[in-house]
């Protein structure tokens, strides 16, 4: 793995993005996040269905962000914010056991009506394994976490020159920036990835976690059917390894978050 700096000292020209992977305890996150910047230095978009979001701020404005955090990716393959945000990029994220984030986001989707894909789930009545296999939800379940961290969330298009490349490249380029990125957490151990965002960027631990959006129903994956978990993991095949990487990536740096408060680091 590699050894780059565990501490990040945020610099007047420095952007710290946070990709934002759905059903990952983010909302959570974005409460800590934006504790640490004022209100004028954070871009006030979550999502963006096409650039004319974007263009929708003025440049004088977008000059002050220092905070983005949002449902988009950040990477070589993204055209929309990479044109609008020019400062230095510092990018986090936080990952989730696949079949866990793709039954919270079915669990989502039943529950909220204002969702683009709430009537269809609820009125067709879609178990989910039907959700997990129906190519109307695939950007909501196949492989999302790895595509966001590559740089795009959705399968590329037939003519697309980038269309070529393989899931094991895709999949190797989404290790080598999660190596990349200042900070890795983990949802299903959210205490001490804060513990290690705090230390990492050398903020002050809060009182209380927040916990924003939390489903009223846990995400227990030993409670689907064996039919579900068969599709949810070939769906998530690339998403499984990526959470493997995540999680020998966040030991590394826990380690050594603990070791540099031994010795006062």
């Amino acid at each position: 793995m590699n050894q780059r700096s565990l501490t990040f000292e945020l610099a007047d020209d420095d952007v710290l993005f946070f990709v934002h992977i759905p059903k990952t305890a983010g909302s959570s996150l974005i409460e800590i996040l934006d504790k640490h910047f004022s209100s004028e230095e954070i871009l006030p978009l979550h999502s963006a269905s096409s650039s004319k979001s974007f263009e929708a701020f003025p440049a004088k404005q977008l000059e002050k962000i220092r905070l983005v955090h949002g449902h988009f990716p950040y990477g070589p393959f993204d055209r929309g914010i990479y044109r609008y945000i020019v400062k230095n990029p510092v990018c986090i994220t936080m990952l989730r056991d696949p079949i866990k984030r793709t039954i919270s986001e079915y669990q989502h989707i039943l529950r909220r009506f204002e969702n683009r894909h709430h009537h269809a789930v609820l009125s067709e009545g879609l178990s989910l394994f039907d959700f997990a296999s129906d190519p109307r939800f695939s950007k909501n379940v196949v492989n999302r976490q790895t595509y966001m961290v590559a740089g795009r969330f959705y399968r590329l298009r037939r003519g697309d020159h980038h269309a070529g490349i393989s899931d094991e490249t895709r999949l190797e380029m989404a290790k080598q920036r999660l190596e990349q990125f200042a900070f890795v957490g983990l949802t299903e151990r959210f205490d001490e990835s804060i513990q290690l965002l705090s230390y990492t960027f050398g903020w002050d631990l809060l009182d209380e976690m927040p916990r924003i959006n939390v489903s009223p129903t846990p995400s227990r994956s030993d409670t689907i059917s064996e039919e579900s978990r068969k599709m949810i993991l070939k769906q998530t095949y690339l998403d499984q390894q990526l959470y493997q990487f995540a999680e020998n990536l966040f030991n590394e740096r826990i380690s050594r978050m603990e070791k540099g408060k031994r010795l006062g680091t």
